[in-house]
């Protein structure tokens, strides 16, 4: 038997709204700049009044990640750990050991192939419904790059074309959060997507 309701939406209604009206636009914009809006959420179900909630586009774990990294590697780490020939691997096994606490509920995993290419770090759930993470380090190189933001890009570029997500989608993980971290010395910059 299969149910009723499958394959009878599409996503028509979301593009007529958004056609339709410049504050649900408006809105969807300031939220994927990673900016609050004001919402109001009718809970009859439980019998609360409506309320006006502020809400956003989860990702302030992340932000919090980058912002205490930043302070970790700028009052622990010397110059002399992050020399130009050695800063990717310092990195790496750096955030490597902070992810082991990780173990009961992540398979924590480090340069192993997946696609056509070899991922820095890959943190398998053991929930197949959890959210997974691909993390990609990478140094600045003056030859190839001007900026961090330029690192990042190019780091984000390696991901997808090496297809390291594969395995991941294989085993049937949908769920699925791409990390770049990008250094110059000990100037730090992370990114999602």
């Amino acid at each position: 038997m299969i149910p009723y309701w499958v394959n009878t939406s599409s996503n028509d209604l979301i593009k007529l709204i958004l056609k339709k009206s410049a504050t649900v636009k408006e809105k969807m914009e300031r939220l994927l700049k990673d900016e609050a809006i004001e919402v109001k959420v009718d809970q009859e179900t439980v019998n609360l009044v409506e309320k006006i909630y502020k809400v956003k586009i989860p990702n302030k774990e992340i932000k919090e990640f980058e912002k205490k990294f930043r302070i970790l590697v700028m009052q622990m780490f010397s110059y002399m750990d992050v020399k130009e020939n050695t800063a990717e691997n310092f990195y790496h096994a750096f955030v490597l050991g902070m992810l082991v606490g990780l173990k009961d509920s992540y398979y924590v995993n480090s340069n192993r192939e997946s696609g056509i290419g070899r991922y820095d770090i890959m943190l398998e759930p053991k929930d197949k419904n959890g959210n997974a993470f691909i993390m990609e380090f990478k140094v600045l190189e003056d030859l190839e790059e001007k900026t961090i933001e330029e690192t990042i890009e190019n780091a984000k570029t390696q991901i997808e074309e090496k297809k390291y997500e594969e395995n991941l989608r294989e085993r049937g993980y949908s769920n699925i959060t791409k990390l770049v971290f990008a250094f110059n010395g000990k100037e730090v910059k992370t990114e999602n997507y």
